[in-house]
Order: structure tokens, then C-alpha cells, then sequence
């Protein structure tokens, strides 16, 4: 019996791997996650000064974890009463003595003739500054990210965390083989992201953002976070070239998106719940991974691209590996070929998009996140068996 105390981003914040591993596993295990514990110095700018005030509060409250209510959650998430600078030998230790303090105040005093095999999991680096293992206890590295080319992250500060960490974990579980290089090959298990492939995959209702369009043009779309990542200039040479295609973006606007917004066929609505997204994608005619090649994506395995192909609809992508692996993905190389590839799928026949829909399909079907979950906690077993044995 495995009990898990989780160290991530904020839950609910954006969906996210960790999400939906743990919503699997909370079916089965006790929970209590811990949201984010930051991995960079706060700037000088209006959201992280009200950030940091906030977690100023917290330090000077006695608020209880929050559940259902607030999180929609069955398991208790703890907001951490901690600072950001983790490089500060005090503002750690009393990082850790905050944590520590919350989690003893929730969790029950633990018992030596207890079976429960508790699991640290750590998706944030930093957060090794925060626990105080017990030697039976087990550490998880998931690292879904390199965090050397994270937009967000100040890597200076998270590096030697990270580098703890991952001597101390006993498994590392990473999402791509370009992150296995500054891993030990002994203790990591490569596990791809999945798909919540019974919510993609079952028919759904247009979303109400489409009667903001013109019915008789075909929908090019893309949801998501609208970052500095994403190729603006393609796009907008795409759109110029087809000015009878609309091209729909979904999500919230990291970066200045004026000259997509110029053109007239291009639409920038708000995010949608996760849960809604299905009525988006299942309803206009590609998908689109249009993406910079930067460190960052090289090193990606964006959630959205087995959700695309759960849809069913062709998925059109520039060349980065996690895409690359899916044959059933239409990988182009330059703005050229990006309109090309649209021009085809969107003048298809009926049979010939029928036939793409079912083989995007089954390539995910069997990559739920209830499997992913599943390998992952195989491997735990696995380990507990190995300490047994070498106890014995």
C-alpha cells in the first residue's frame, strides 16, 4: 500500500501530467499534494510582488489544507508557506520547517508497524530542500521537463536542486528519451504522457465560440498557452495565403499576438475548462502544432498532441520528436509545406478523412493515463521487493 505526498505545480492552475496521474492514483492511494514551491526569484513586476505578498499571508496564517471545495479534489492540497529564494541558506530552513509543520499538522503520526510505503514525488526540483525522508521512505524524480530551457524557470537557481535530487531519487520517470541523457540510466524509467482518450474520443457538441465564425470556411485550430514559442510568422503566412481558411486559437496570451490578430481570418478566444476542449478540437479541420524549435519544445511533450489524435481530426506539426514519433502526425519543414499540408487534408474526401480519423485514434487508444499510472506503480513494487530483499 503506497501513500503519496506530492510536491507540483498549483493544482487546477493548468492541467498538467501530474494531474492526471494523480487523479488515477487517487482512486486507488491516499494523496496530499503540495502545490508549487516555486523554482525562480520573484522580479520587480505587479504579479510577482502580489505573488509574494500573498505567500507573505500565508506564512503569517494558520489556514487549513483546502479540498473539494476550492481544488475539486478528494485528497487535501496544501498550500506551502514558503519563499522563492531558495538559493538562502535561512529563507531554506525555514522553508522546511514550514512544510514540515503542515504536513505533520494533516498527516497521522506514523506508525512502524504500518505497511504503507510512502512515495515523495517531486515534479519540482526545489522542493528537495523541503522533505525530511525517513530511510524506507521512497523518492520520485518525474521530471516532465528540461528545466535548462523552460521558459519561466530560473535554471541558475533550480540546478543544484535538481542535481540532488536526482541522486537522491530512487526513480526518475521522464516523459522523452532527450531527457534521459542527464539521467542514471539504472534508476529511469522512460513513461510518455497519455490521454484522457474516453473524453476525446466520445462525440461532443460544437463549443459556442464557433457561432462566432463563418460555417462555410474551414477551421484551423490550436489551443493552448499563445507563447513566445509559437511561430507567429508561419501562421501569419498561412493565413494571408488563405484567406478562406479561419485559423482559432484557444487559450491565454503569453506574448504579443498583434500581427496574428491583424489578420481577419484569425481568432483568439479565452481557455476553456479541460473537460470542454474535446468541443473544440473534434469540430474544425486540423490541428495544429505550429512550433518554434527551440531548446524547450526539442525537449516537449505537449498533452495536447494525444488529445488531438483522441480527437480524431489530422494533426499538422512542425518537426519536433514528440510529434516525430506519431506516423500518423503531418510534419512539415517551412510555411510552405504548413499551407500545403492544410490545402490537402482540408480537400480530402470523405473516405479519405474517415480513414485518418480511426488511425489517429488508434494510435492512443491504449495510452490512457490509468495505464501510465499503472507502469509507474509496477516499478514502485518492484523497488519495494528489491529493499525488502536486500533488508532481508
Amino acid at each position: 500500500m503506497f501513500e503519496f505526498i506530492v510536491f507540483a505545480e498549483d493544482w487546477g492552475r493548468h492541467p498538467s501530467s501530474t494531474q492526471h496521474l494523480f487523479s488515477q492514483l487517487s482512486e486507488f492511494y491516499p494523496v496530499t499534494w503540495v502545490n508549487s514551491v516555486g523554482m525562480r526569484k520573484p522580479s520587480i513586476c505587479y504579479s510577482d510582488t502580489k505573488r509574494v505578498w500573498e505567500k507573505a499571508q500565508q506564512l503569517l496564517t494558520q489556514a487549513k489544507p483546502d479540498t473539494s471545495q476550492k481544488y475539486a479534489t478528494e485528497f487535501p492540497v496544501i498550500a506551502p508557506k514558503v519563499l522563492p529564494w531558495h538559493d538562502l541558506s535561512l529563507v531554506n530552513k525555514l522553508n522546511k520547517r514550514q512544510v514540515h509543520q503542515q504536513l505533520a499538522d494533516l498527516l497521522p503520526e506514523r506508525k512502524t508497524s504500518t505497511k504503507v510505503q510512502r512515495v515523495y514525488w517531486l515534479s519540482v526540483p526545489t522542493a528537495i530542500s523541503m522533505i525530511e525522508p525517513q530511510p524506507d521512505d521512497l523518492i520520485v524524480y518525474y521530471c516532465g521537463d528540461d528545466f535548462s530551457g523552460l521558459a519561466g524557470v530560473d535554471y541558475k537557481l533550480v540546478k543544484p536542486w535538481e542535481e540532488q535530487l536526482i541522486r537522491q531519487a530512487d526513480l526518475i520517470v521522464i516523459v522523452n528519451e532527450l531527457l534521459q541523457n542527464k539521467m542514471p540510466k539504472y534508476k529511469t524509467l522512460l513513461c510518455r504522457h497519455g490521454v484522457d482518450y474516453e473524453l476525446f474520443s466520445q462525440p461532443k457538441a460544437k463549443h459556442s465560440y464557433f457561432t462566432q465564425l463563418d460555417p462555410n470556411k474551414p477551421v484551423i485550430g490550436f489551443y493552448g498557452s499563445l507563447s513566445n514559442w509559437l511561430d507567429q510568422d508561419m501562421l501569419v503566412y498561412a493565413a494571408n495565403q488563405r484567406p478562406n481558411y479561419n485559423f482559432v486559437f484557444v487559450g491565454n496570451t503569453h506574448t504579443n499576438v498583434d500581427k496574428l490578430l491583424e489578420q481577419d481570418n484569425c481568432f483568439l478566444f479565452d481557455a476553456v475548462e479541460h473537460e470542454a476542449l474535446p468541443q473544440l478540437a473534434q469540430h474544425w479541420d486540423v490541428s495544429v502544432l505550429p512550433f518554434k524549435l527551440n531548446k524547450q519544445i526539442m525537449a516537449c511533450d505537449p498533452l495536447k498532441l494525444r488529445e488531438y489524435l483522441a480527437v480524431g481530426t489530422e494533426v499538422v506539426s512542425t518537426d519536433f520528436p514528440a510529434a516525430a514519433r506519431y506516423s500518423t502526425v503531418n510534419i512539415i519543414q517551412n510555411k510552405q509545406d504548413f499551407v500545403l499540408e492544410l490545402d490537402r487534408i482540408i480537400n480530402g474526401t470523405l473516405k479519405q478523412k474517415q480513414a485518418a480519423s480511426l488511425t489517429n485514434q488508434a494510435s492512443v487508444e491504449q495510452e490512457s493515463w490509468i495505464n501510465k499510472a499503472g507502469i509507474i506503480v509496477d516499478h514502485l513494487d518492484m523497488l519495494c521487493k528489491l529493499n525488502q530483499l536486500k533488508q532481508a
